[in-house]
């Protein structure tokens, strides 16, 4: 017998998938004299088990990747750079007076804030790159495989990051009219040592609460002497 899931075509031409079995007749001296198949249309099912895999590693609001699937991804380039010494960045990106768009137009102009918000970060950052959203106003951009060099994965970073922030800070359409909306973002490298994930986010959190500590709107590189600072974001 055997039993695994195939693709069908409908009379209209659709592809759809199937599970399909084959299982065998035997006769009484032990021949296989023929053969029965069956065929299930599986697309019901499989539709269902694509809408649980984007509830639980996407966000619902902007389609981007969600906390859990930013946390595997990192977790695979930490992996991927103590292997090839490839750096890589993680930045921390917040809407700069986020909550004043929700209190004064209402929260659907906020989530459509969000939306377009993340629509730029897709198309600002490096291809294989991942945009994820935290939740809230936080987004998270991971670029991976910036070189071997950290002068030139850094430069590449900033030169990333100062992209992003010019188009987060473009106006947004809401209600028909245009506003004007800023950013914050926070930096780290990482790939020349063993950083651990949970150091790493809590770097780019500290350097992107450097730069609202400087008046918002801005960009910030982790040093050391921001583990000074407490790593708490504010609104």
């Amino acid at each position: 017998a055997w039993q695994g899931e195939l693709k069908d075509r409908r009379k209209n031409g659709e592809i759809y998938p199937i599970w399909f079995t084959i299982t065998g007749v035997i006769a009484p001296d032990g021949r296989t004299t023929h053969f029965v198949c069956t065929q299930t249309d599986i697309t019901v099912r499989k539709a269902a088990e694509e809408e649980i895999r984007n509830m639980a590693y996407f966000d619902a609001l902007t389609g981007l990747p969600n906390r859990r699937m930013m946390m595997d991804r990192l977790r695979q380039s930490l992996a991927s750079c103590h292997c090839d010494g490839h750096q890589g960045a993680l930045m921390f990106i917040d809407i700069d007076n986020f909550k004043q768009i929700n209190d004064t137009l209402g929260h659907d102009q906020g989530d459509a804030l969000l939306q377009q918000a993340g629509l730029r970060l897709q198309q600002q950052a490096l291809p294989g790159s991942t945009v994820a959203r935290l939740g809230g106003d936080e987004f998270v951009v991971l670029l991976e495989r910036l070189g071997t060099e950290a002068a030139s994965a850094q430069a590449q970073a900033r030169y990333v990051g100062e992209k992003i922030l010019a188009a987060l800070s473009q106006p947004y359409l809401l209600n028909g009219c245009d506003h004007q909306c800023t950013a914050s973002i926070g930096m780290t490298m990482f790939g020349k040592r063993r950083e651990s994930i949970s150091t790493l986010l809590k770097q780019a959190d500290q350097a992107m609460y450097q730069v609202k500590l400087n008046g918002r709107n801005g960009l910030h590189l982790f040093q050391a002497s921001d583990d000074e600072i407490p790593a708490k974001t504010s609104p």
